[in-house]
């Protein structure tokens, strides 16, 4: 029977993550959604210490804050409707008092720098070249934080001047952290607002660069999230329904293809365990003071105990409170 499929077929890497490996994950939403299964999978990841960045460039800005140490003051701040922001930063920091707003800030970027020598693998996950540059500061920002579309202006990034940005700062990133290795990938979220020819040229850019970037960094491997979404599964029902970002299913399918090439064997089936005790945690008993439910969290306590004998360096706070009031 022929096949209706064109699957890809993704070696094992020599890079291998486990958990006990220093992790970080930089760059757009789909960033956030593989760096989020790797934090609920217990690995010890830094998710993100600007918020979800776009573009090449405050990707760049982000690595550039982190390996200075940099600490924000209320002059790099903006007000804009009753909030402070940051160009640099996600919305997600922005608040109404200043102070809070920099402590967040600051509080991310010493979390990275504190982390930064033991790093062992970036994921950085690029999403479009096309950015925003700040007309009255000439300088490209992370977020427009809903300022008036006419003091900025809309520029495309070419692959050359990512390769040339992006270069210089993973150089610089591996010489903070020698046992660092880069693990690029191109989001598979189409940015339908700029209409498809132009998002398709966005991602073409992306796709050159890292192309160029892992010839000439042998530190710098390429993920190929964008291709399993778009060619591998290729169909409308693995996208919400707005149609430009992947699915819950499609996010399981990409995350599943991580994991076969980066985990061993025996962290696969590690974090199926892991998984189990989620589970456990979602059941919904009949009656939670019954004898039945008190039992069951005594011996889900009984197993987690057990495996932290093992794995000691796991963090299982969470569900040990769960289970601990049995």
């Amino acid at each position: 029977m022929p096949s209706f499929r064109t699957e890809i077929k993704i070696p094992p890497s020599s890079i291998k993550i486990n958990h006990l490996s220093n992790c970080w994950s930089i760059g757009s939403c789909f960033a956030e959604n593989i760096g989020q299964r790797l934090q609920e999978d217990k690995f010890q990841l830094l998710l993100n210490p600007m918020g979800i960045i776009y573009n090449p460039i405050s990707i760049t800005q982000t690595i550039n804050c982190i390996l200075s140490g940099k600490h924000f003051v209320k002059d790099d701040l903006f007000e804009h409707e009753s909030q402070w922001h940051s160009f640099l930063h996600h919305g997600s920091f922005s608040n109404t008092d200043p102070v809070t707003c920099l402590s967040r800030i600051n509080q991310q970027i010493d979390q990275a720098k504190s982390s930064l020598q033991t790093l062992d693998v970036l994921l950085l996950t690029l999403g479009t070249a096309h950015c925003f540059k700040h007309i009255p500061t000439s300088k490209i920002v992370a977020n427009c934080h809903r300022l008036p579309n006419q003091e900025f202006e809309r520029i495309r990034l070419s692959p050359k001047l990512i390769i040339d940005e992006l270069k210089t700062v993973l150089e610089q990133l591996k010489q903070a952290a020698p046992n660092a290795h880069v693990l690029l990938t191109v989001s598979p979220v189409r940015y339908l607002r700029d209409g498809l020819i132009s998002s398709t040229r966005s991602k073409a850019a992306l796709l050159l660069a890292v192309d160029a970037l892992v010839k000439q960094l042998d530190f710098v491997s390429y993920f190929p999230a964008y291709e399993l979404v778009m060619d591998d599964l290729r169909d409308y029902r693995f996208f919400d329904t707005d149609m430009a970002h992947p699915n819950q299913l499609a996010v399981d399918y990409v995350y599943d293809k991580f994991q076969q090439t980066y985990l061993l064997e025996d962290t696969v089936q590690l974090t199926k365990q892991l998984r189990q005790f989620k589970q456990a945690m979602a059941h919904r008993p009949k009656g939670v003071d019954s004898a039945q439910h008190k039992q069951f969290k005594a011996q889900q306590r009984a197993k987690l105990q057990d495996l932290l004998e093992i794995y000691p360096y796991l963090d299982m706070g969470e569900e040990m409170a769960y289970f601990e009031d049995a």
